[in-house]
């Protein structure tokens, strides 16, 4: 344990001295601002720089340290308390945790392969916690789309290394359901209200 907990103050270490941490940082703070200014808040602003932590150290070690996701964990416990939301929040936990620990458990355990790390694991039953239950569905679309964008990517630049780092995806895919939430519920919604009038209005046109 005394192992682990040294390599982890050695890689935090690290990426505090990265430039690129606070980069990103700025980023997400101007995010903040930009795009919706209720949210510029102290917890965001905090957010945004555990976020940039978990991008510069796992896209370069492959890691997502546990520091940090405890950290996580009691910053979305401090938002779930401020919105009393919290029903919706351990829902969207429970959520994350039975669809990807089970993507884990059957490609590392019984197929022997690695799909998923654990800490990434982790980091989805957060994200869980901080997007809620209903928010889970288009966190996933936002997620799979941004997993896409990193695929193409990587073949151009015809990166010979397997490995995607996950936590940036997922953390990025956090903060862009945060910033548009009430846009992104206003999609969702209207495209399953469309679908619903689709599905009522078939058996109609089909009447004589």
């Amino acid at each position: 344990m005394a192992f682990i907990e040294k390599i982890e103050y050695k890689l935090l270490k690290e990426s505090l001295k990265n430039k690129y941490t606070y980069i990103l940082w700025l980023g997400f703070i101007a995010s903040l601002f930009a795009f919706n200014i209720t949210l510029a808040n102290p917890i965001f602003i905090f957010l945004g720089f555990i976020f940039s932590l978990i991008i510069v150290i796992d896209i370069k070690h492959f890691l997502i340290l546990d520091t940090l996701q405890i950290i996580l964990f009691v910053i979305a416990n401090i938002l779930l308390n401020q919105t009393g939301l919290w029903q919706l929040g351990y829902m969207g936990a429970a959520i994350g945790l039975i669809l990807f620990g089970s993507i884990y458990f059957v490609y590392e355990k019984l197929l022997d392969k690695q799909a998923l790390g654990f800490g990434d694991v982790k980091l989805f039953v957060t994200s869980g916690l901080f997007v809620g239950a209903f928010a889970f569905s288009y966190f996933l679309w936002i997620l799979t789309a941004l997993s896409f964008v990193v695929i193409i990517a990587r073949l151009f630049i015809k990166d010979k290394n397997k490995l995607i780092p996950y936590g940036p995806i997922i953390v990025i895919s956090i903060w862009i359901c945060l910033i548009f939430e009430k846009q992104l519920f206003t999609i969702f919604y209207n495209f399953i209200n469309n679908l619903s009038l689709i599905h009522i209005s078939e058996p109609t046109r089909r009447t004589p």
